[in-house]
């Protein structure tokens, strides 16, 4: 059966007078049938859905239903919502992740037959690994591959400072996506998920792992779980046991950076596939975010100039990044030098280093002949 989990779902708000979910599953259900050529049918529903006779709950109780929650103290909303039609982004993965997401999205998208043969849908999902690698970016993709709208946990109006606030945010938060097909996403993960026995924790972080425990634990299959943290060190041991799929995302390897590049350049200017692999092998260590950076104030400059985007531009946009990061003037050319020739010794000969630098091999030679390092 094709639509056994929004069949199921619907049963089950049926069973405990749950209206809001009822319609919502309706509502997926009669998607799902106009998808496969079934409009019929789905008119039907739609009919049954908006035929006044059905006694229902009041118009301005739906709407409060439907509306994310918030926090109590400050009013913010404590989750943004996505859909589909407004994601827009594609991840680039190294092989081995590439092939965990897209299990994990066939597995979802085949919901049916699996619940069908009687087995769970395994339904969350843990990133970890360094910042700006693309872990909210995977999250909004595999939302955009299954067709559901992504719930996106807000922590400053999640996390209060109130006693017990920060636990009724999330029994809040997760009713809400109980009862409204989606992905929840929850972000810095390790804010609400840390070890219970941090001893400069106190009583109040112990409720709130507590709280997020048993929230997870009574998901549905309808909701899609995924979490994201930079410091996957500090989650509580309970907490890793509740997802079924754990995946690293790391800094980018060499290919996986020069597809970053060509998608952040997007075609612009006239760069080489020589140019392309210096910038490949000279971003090492930059996360995608970093690169990102990097060739968007390219753009950006050589729009200002009016300029056809150069490996130039993007060289001292580069150069620039890399001083902030190890806190060098971007003057310090020598420094520089050092750096790509160490980087990788047998790749960056001195006319690579000079084409990066802007200067010629021979002042590359002075540079590094100081340091002892001639090629």
């Amino acid at each position: 059966m094709d639509y056994c989990l929004e069949i199921m779902k619907i049963i089950e708000g049926g069973m405990k007078r749950d209206q809001e979910k009822v319609k919502n599953y309706s509502k997926l259900l009669t998607e799902k049938l106009r998808k496969d050529g079934n409009d019929k049918l789905a008119k039907r529903i739609e009919r049954i859905l908006h035929d006044p006779k059905i006694p229902t709950v009041s118009v301005s109780s739906l709407q409060n239903l439907s509306k994310v929650p918030f926090d109590q103290e400050s009013r913010l909303s404590i989750a943004d919502t996505i859909y589909p039609n407004q994601i827009d982004t594609e991840v680039i993965l190294s092989e081995e992740n590439k092939n965990i997401i897209s299990k994990f999205i066939n597995y979802i998208v085949n919901s049916d037959k699996i619940l069908a043969a009687g087995l769970d849908i395994p339904n969350s999902l843990l990133l970890y690994g360094p910042p700006g690698c693309g872990k909210t970016e995977i999250a909004k993709f595999v939302a955009k591959n299954i067709d559901l709208p992504i719930v996106i946990a807000r922590l400053d109006a999640l996390v209060s400072s109130y006693l017990g606030s920060t636990a009724k945010n999330i029994r809040h938060l997760f009713d809400y996506v109980k009862t409204n097909p989606c992905v929840l996403f929850l972000d810095e993960f390790d804010a609400i998920a840390k070890m219970r026995d941090d001893s400069h924790e106190l009583g109040e972080l112990k409720r709130v792992v507590n709280s997020l425990l048993q929230n997870i634990d009574t998901l549905g299959t309808g909701t899609i779980l995924i979490a994201a943290t930079n410091h996957e060190q500090l989650l509580d041991p309970a907490v890793w046991r509740r997802f079924i799929y754990k995946v690293k995302i790391d800094k980018p390897t060499v290919f996986m950076r020069h597809l970053l590049v060509e998608k952040f350049i997007d075609g612009r200017g006239n760069l080489s596939k020589k140019d392309m692999a210096i910038i490949a092998e000279a971003t090492e260590g930059l996360s995608g975010a970093e690169i990102e950076q990097i060739c968007k104030e390219a753009i950006r400059d050589s729009i200002i100039h009016e300029e056809q985007l150069s490996f130039k531009t993007i060289s001292q946009k580069l150069l620039e990044q890399l001083s902030m990061l190890n806190e060098v003037p971007v003057q310090n050319k020598k420094y520089f030098a050092n750096y790509f020739k160490t980087l990788k010794p047998d790749f960056f000969s001195y006319a690579a280093i000079g084409r990066i630098l802007g200067v010629s091999k021979t002042t590359v030679c002075r540079y590094l002949r100081k340091e002892g390092k001639e090629e």
